[in-house]
């Protein structure tokens, strides 16, 4: 299971045990906002709401690709 926070932290935890796999520790600005993994659970990805994506690779938990988008990430919530 891939989580994210107001701690500006992603985590990685074993869904059977609870235990914590990965953090992504202080590489995130802001909020983690997004965390998901690829097709066959190799990578998970994460987002924050500064605009920074970062994808992990799970085997090393190496950050393996990031990027920025130039403006925060807006949140919309449908009414």
């Amino acid at each position: 299971m891939a989580t994210g926070g107001e701690d500006d932290k992603g985590y990685l935890w074993n869904a059977n045990t609870g235990e914590g796999i990965l953090s992504t520790g202080n590489s995130h600005n802001d909020s983690v906002i997004f965390s998901d993994f690829n097709y066959n659970d190799k990578y998970v990805a994460t987002a924050d709401m500064h605009g920074k994506i970062k994808l992990w690779r799970i085997s090393d938990k190496t950050c393996v690709w990031e990027t920025a988008l130039m403006n925060d990430i807006n949140v919309s919530i449908l009414r």
